[in-house]
């Protein structure tokens, strides 16, 4: 169904949330530290990797960083479960690319829930098809001119969604 590394230094959640993960059908595998968590990104790719964020050697933002380095990862769901939960901490796991934030403790539903969202938005946009160079140049070309013109003319994204349309057309 789904390959998941979960990467936790509790015990008990850890076992909880392989319980949890592997009677609905997902493979797990488990980290107990960030040393395991890198080594695993290293070597596997993963459909989706849920990590805390105090852990051993490395903290789970460090661990998110990583996995959005990595261009084998650009596809991989990160969803980040921590009982942390000021506001700065979870700001910065999602500008490092954490694609959601759990605050523990969690419920079996929630969490199912949203790696399921998560899994079937990533298979969504893995599905989309990819615009030839060629068309990927011209608009990529276009649209500085575009916002330049258009800027002081009102939305200039639907100016620029309407050009690219266009373009796709040629």
């Amino acid at each position: 169904m789904g390959d998941i590394l979960v990467i936790e230094d509790d015990e008990i959640m850890l076992k909880a949330i392989k319980n949890i993960l592997s009677k609905d059908g997902y493979n797990v595998l488990i980290a107990k530290d960030g040393k395991d968590a890198f080594e695993n990104i290293q070597t596997k790719t993963f459909d989706l990797v849920l990590t805390d964020l105090m852990m051993p050697y490395a903290n789970g933002l460090e661990i998110v960083s990583r996995i959005r380095q990595e261009e084998k990862n650009n596809n991989t769901g990160v969803i980040v479960v921590s009982s942390v939960g000021n506001e700065d901490t979870i700001t910065e796991a999602f500008r490092l690319g954490a694609d959601d934030y759990l605050k523990k403790p969690i419920m079996a539903g929630e969490l199912l829930i949203r790696i399921r969202r998560l899994l079937n938005e990533k298979a969504k946009n893995a599905a989309a098809p990819v615009a030839p160079p060629r068309v990927t140049k011209t608009v990529t070309a276009a649209t500085p001119r575009l916002t330049k013109t258009t800027a002081s003319d009102g939305d200039t994204a639907t100016l620029v969604k309407k050009k690219r349309a266009k373009t796709l057309k040629k």
